[in-house]
């Protein structure tokens, strides 16, 4: 659901990518001349210059579309080939006493009806450590009663559970041996799902209600139908929490650019992304810097800079790869920000020195949104300072809070603004040290 700022472009590296294979060399056996020489593997996906086909069919035809994306947005585009991979870099910090286990959470679709609005409700998991073979998969609920069992499940996955429950209610996801004799681990959530009459309160959170029978066809790679440019064949005005969401993507714009078109994801900030970064910045007027990890195609980064210029601060923003395009370096101002071309991981325990000295500075909002968010937190939270605040990007998609508590517990983080978070369905969240409020 909710991508990086920059389609993909992560600061340390994307999530889930394959990283480059290396060419086998030769094997020349001692026999020498008239020996069988091994056939060197080429990786269809290495990373290849722009103007230059692949011979992939696959992936030369996404690149064929990233350049129709490039033509039909010549305000703003992505200089990276996007299908080039990146090195893996794990999803949590192996370290950390609580990074691993079970992460799990709750998901609501709403179907939209002339009348009365339907929730189909999901429970959703993922194991970013991995879980030992032939092991069983249960939910229950608060008596125990098993409503799922799945022999050797996936890392990642989801039940649905339709219109049968409603209400709150208590789930426990556990993670047994496959005679049932062992817990590997279990985690306990309050569901609590929405009815249709709540649903259409006005003061019911948009983080609810962001999930339609519309955004739900979207994630399935059908069209949202209320991207600005076809307004004249919208099937009906969006919901207001439809239309600043995130899961609603050709709604999805700023500064007049569009986030998503001709199958590409230009960039993964919703309406709401945005005016939670604003409300941040209103509700801490003492804040001064900005630090990005994960600059992407850039137009986050635009808005950080202009804001930290506003209160006399500087922009620093960080990437394993520089994407911006021309829009945004024409835009770009050099006496407010920097942009930092390199691995944020690069360097000793796990710390390129130029990021730690960025996010250590006083007054900064620190962005986490590169390939590895979590990790990034339980790297790089401990450096900010006591009159700094950090975001953290795609809540309940990439991250969760059970993936760096342990991080926050050792720098005396936690969560600020949280109800307006949910409030306005943005999929960022804020954390404080814990006496600054």
């Amino acid at each position: 659901a909710g991508a990086g700022a920059g389609a993909g472009a992560g600061a340390g590296a994307a999530e889930g990518s394959t990283a480059p294979e290396e060419d086998v060399p030769a094997a020349v056996p001692a026999g020498g001349e008239g020996e069988e020489v091994k056939e060197q593997k080429i990786n269809p996906w290495a990373p290849l210059p722009l103007d230059q086909l692949s011979g992939n069919p696959e992936r030369d035809q996404r690149r064929k579309l990233h350049e129709v994306h490039k033509k039909s947005n010549p305000a703003y585009n992505i200089r990276c080939d996007v299908t080039d991979p990146l090195p893996p870099v794990p999803l949590v910090d192996p370290a950390a006493t609580d990074a691993g286990g079970v992460l799990i959470f709750a998901r609501y679709w709403v179907e939209k009806g002339d009348e009365d609005d339907s929730v189909i409700s999901f429970l959703s998991w993922k194991f970013p450590l991995g879980i030992p073979a032939e092991s069983i998969l249960r939910v229950k609920d608060d008596e125990e009663n098993v409503l799922l069992a799945a022999p050797n499940p996936p890392l990642q996955g989801h039940v649905s559970f339709g219109q049968s429950l409603s209400g709150v209610m208590p789930v426990v996801l556990e993670l047994v041996s496959k005679d049932e004799e062992q817990i590997y681990g279990k985690k306990m959530i309050v569901m609590d799902i929405p009815n249709g009459e709540r649903l259409r309160r006005d003061d019911y959170q948009c983080w609810r209600k962001r999930h339609t029978a519309v955004t739900r066809e979207n994630r399935n790679h059908v069209d949202c139908p209320f991207s600005p440019a076809q307004y004249d064949s919208w099937p009906r005005m969006p919901t207001l929490c439809e239309y600043t969401s995130l899961e609603c993507r050709q709604a999805n714009h700023f500064f007049g650019v569009p986030g998503y078109t001709v199958g590409f994801s230009t960039f993964g900030f919703s309406r709401a992304d945005f005016t939670f970064i604003d409300f941040v910045f209103s509700a801490r007027p003492a804040l001064q810097h900005t630090t990005e990890l994960g600059t992407g195609g850039g137009l986050v980064s635009l808005f950080l800079q202009v804001s930290s210029a506003i209160r006399a601060g500087f922009t620093q923003t960080f990437d394993i790869r520089d994407c911006r395009g021309e829009g945004i370096l024409r835009a770009w101002n050099h006496k407010h920000a920097s942009f930092h071309n390199l691995d944020v991981f690069d360097g000793p325990d796990g710390m390129h020195p130029e990021v730690v000295k960025s996010v250590s500075r006083e007054n900064n909002l620190v962005l986490f949104d590169g390939g590895s968010k979590m990790l990034e937190v339980a790297r790089f939270g401990s450096k900010l300072a006591k009159s700094s605040l950090f975001l953290i990007h795609d809540w309940e998609d990439e991250t969760f809070e059970a993936g760096f508590s342990g991080a926050l517990e050792r720098i005396g983080f936690e969560s600020v603004y949280e109800e307006f978070a949910l409030h306005i369905g943005t999929h960022l969240r804020a954390y404080a040290p814990a006496l600054s409020r």
